[in-house]
């Protein structure tokens, strides 16, 4: 499929009603598998965003998270904290970040398009790794098809005080660099991670950055760490560099929220 021409598909594709059912609060069995690595990037006192571990001591979240709302100025990591596992006013682990660094080809303020999308993507540095034996770190590295089932884990508008499981969702429509799909996603999902099954179990296939919304019914799409992640990688490798250019808007009611709607 031409690049030019994905988002443009994905919003016919977004009459299409997402599977009923699939959304459910993770169980604390699940938490235990893995969804601990999973948490709420908590962004001062204006909302937070999702993400996960994908090292002891590195978070992959949306690069459009590390903003402050409606403004071109990034969060000083000092305002930023990763609550592993957030349950109900508890996290296993509760981390400051060190460092930010987003997505080189990110531009906060150009027109929403396949190329922003495919762009949001962020690394955050904790200021204190989590231990393996605590939470298992994901590897993000899989790769998801049109028509595969995915999972997502998140937290969102309403369901904000725990972690979200959804398994009943596919892949509408894909190129190399992002993803459309029909899941439950709404404000404060940015940043979540979408899953793979792999030969040793889930793997980060992309990560949550922004949707559509048509007659009541919202397209989520997703950035593909095959595209985007060594790019960030590379970027995370040069010294003293601290990369921030996206934005973050206010959690609450409408199309408002950290959740970036594209209107088609």
């Amino acid at each position: 499929m031409r690049r030019a021409s994905i988002l443009a598909l994905c919003a016919l594709l977004a009459a299409s009603p997402a599977p009923a059912g699939g959304l459910r609060a993770a169980t604390e069995a699940e938490a235990g598998a893995g969804v601990h690595a999973v948490g709420r990037i908590e962004l001062g006192s204006s909302g937070y965003c999702s993400g996960a571990l994908v090292s002891p001591t590195l978070v992959l979240t949306a690069a459009h998270c590390v903003h402050r709302p409606g403004t071109a100025e990034a969060y000083a990591p000092d305002d930023l904290r990763f609550r592993a596992g957030y349950r109900h006013g508890q996290a296993v682990r509760d981390r400051r970040i060190r460092r930010v660094v987003i997505h080189p080809d990110y531009r906060p303020d150009a027109p929403n398009s396949a190329d922003k999308v495919a762009a949001d993507l962020a690394l955050l540095e904790l200021a204190q790794g989590i231990e393996p034996h605590v939470i298992r770190p994901f590897a993000a590295a899989g790769r998801l098809g049109t028509g595969d089932r995915v999972r997502i884990v998140s937290y969102a508008q309403d369901r904000d005080e725990y972690p979200s499981y959804e398994d009943g969702c596919r892949v509408l429509a894909r190129d190399a660099r992002i993803l459309a799909l029909d899941c439950d996603v709404t404000f404060g999902a940015s940043g979540a991670p979408v899953f793979a099954e792999g030969p040793d179990g889930l793997r980060i296939a992309s990560v949550i950055s922004s949707g559509a919304r048509t007659d009541g019914t919202v397209t989520a799409f997703a950035a593909t760490v095959e595209h985007g992640l060594a790019r960030l990688m590379q970027e995370f490798g040069r010294p003293s560099r601290l990369s921030a250019t996206a934005k973050t808007l206010r959690p609450g009611t409408g199309d408002r929220g950290t959740m970036r709607f594209i209107r088609p």
